[in-house]
């Protein structure tokens, strides 16, 4: 894109991160800083500075191109968060434009219901947030099930303008077999840009859990959940979902209990979508949906499900300790290799046994790494691990950094 002077960063190319953590003026959780491990290279830097320089770098590199940024967490940000990147943006570009895609409320719901499980939610937690008020939802910034399209899309309305926000809507691109990214390119570029996207871009859809997948990390995550008592769970099973995506079997769909509160979401979004979207979309966006089914029935076996999540705690734990050990030995040879200094961070986050935390904490003692056994053996307290346990290693650390 860089040669059609479109500047597209490579931030895993999804910014929503990034630019929620440098405009997000709030203190609570954000789930992308909180459950998510930071890139190595930048796993020592606060979120909020390395979202800004992420940001800042965008803006520099354009250098007179498009700047084009996406993202689904930036429907997250509140108003005066969209209001602040709306300055920043407009005093840098002289057009400034917003494209959305919208889909229908029991579409997102299924996609969205499925996207937090993955993710760590239990089915009751997110149904708890289907039934909150918008205003009244936890701490923790993460999607919700119910999309509440009226009141985020005039938000963006306010801070960037009617005429330079544009709303398209999903379902009847797809309904007449046209691609999004070509339709993107296509509607809001130049025609060299349209037919080079036109030839060479093919469909594409995320890929869907099967509903055993689904209630099996569901099990796995009212056991084991995100938060506890209103703070991050620190035996929490970050990514679980790779090992439960192939599962095979019928798709998930969201069930019946959040059938209400889908509908009275819809009944909200009507008055503002009326405003901001045309005849076509409206009338496709309300089409009478399908019937919901009962909620299905679990699947696959109780002990299956307890062997899956066995299966998953060891594997994960596998990960961390080859990504620890990985790490340790290549900073024998490259002291200064920041990736592999991060990836002992990282490792960190990702370990939640208290016995393999004590012995990662061991052999960062040996190496001299005395600040980072600290955090390991403060992590294997909080996972369970005794206080007679690691008191001979954290007299070792103790001394060490108070020598420092």
């Amino acid at each position: 894109m860089e040669k059609l002077g479109i500047h597209y960063p490579s931030w895993h190319q999804n910014h929503g991160a990034a630019l929620v953590s440098a405009f997000r003026n709030d203190e609570g959780y954000y789930f992308a800083e909180t459950f998510v491990p930071p890139p190595a290279k930048h796993v020592c830097i606060a979120h909020s500075v390395w979202g800004r320089q992420m940001f800042d770098k965008a803006i520099a590199e354009a250098d007179g191109r498009t700047l084009l940024l996406s993202g689904e967490d930036l429907t997250l940000l509140h108003q005066s968060e969209i209001d602040a990147l709306a300055t920043e943006l407009q005093s840098g570009f002289e057009i400034v434009d917003v494209v959305a895609y919208v889909r229908n409320h029991h579409d997102y719901l299924h996609s969205t219901v499925q996207q937090l499980v993955r993710m760590g939610f239990s089915i009751p937690k997110i149904l708890e947030m289907a039934k909150a008020a918008p205003a009244d939802l936890d701490s923790l910034r993460v999607m919700n099930p119910i999309p509440e399209y009226g009141s985020r899309l005039q938000g963006w309305v306010s801070a960037f303008g009617a005429n330079n926000v544009h709303i398209h809507n999903y379902d009847l691109l797809r309904g007449s077999g046209q691609d999004v990214v070509k339709h993107f390119f296509g509607t809001h570029f130049d025609a060299s840009v349209k037919s080079i996207f036109s030839e060479n871009s093919k469909n594409t859809s995320n890929k869907s859990f099967s509903a055993s997948a689904i209630y099996a990390l569901d099990s796995l995550h009212q056991d084991i959940p995100l938060m506890r008592e209103g703070k991050p769970n620190a035996k929490f099973l970050f990514n679980a979902q790779r090992f439960y995506s192939q599962l095979t079997g019928p798709a998930f769909l969201a069930g019946k209990q959040f059938e209400e509160h889908c509908n009275n979401g819809r009944d909200r979004d009507r008055e503002d979508l009326e405003e901001l979207l045309s005849r076509e979309s409206l009338d496709r966006m309300y089409q009478d949906p399908p019937a919901w089914s009962d909620y299905p029935q679990m699947q696959l076996p109780e002990d299956v499900v307890d062997t899956l999540a066995s299966v998953a705690k060891v594997a994960v734990g596998s990960q961390a300790r080859e990504k620890f050990f990985a790490a340790l030995n290549a900073l024998t040879t490259r002291p200064d290799d920041d990736v592999a200094l991060g990836n002992l961070h990282v490792a960190l986050f990702n370990l939640n046994d208290p016995v393999g935390l004590r012995s990662c904490a061991s052999w960062l003692v040996r190496h001299e790494y005395f600040s980072l056994a600290h955090l390991y053996l403060q992590k294997a307290q909080q996972v369970g691990a005794t206080a007679a346990s690691l008191s001979k290693l954290k007299a070792k650390v103790r001394i060490h950094i108070q020598t420092i």
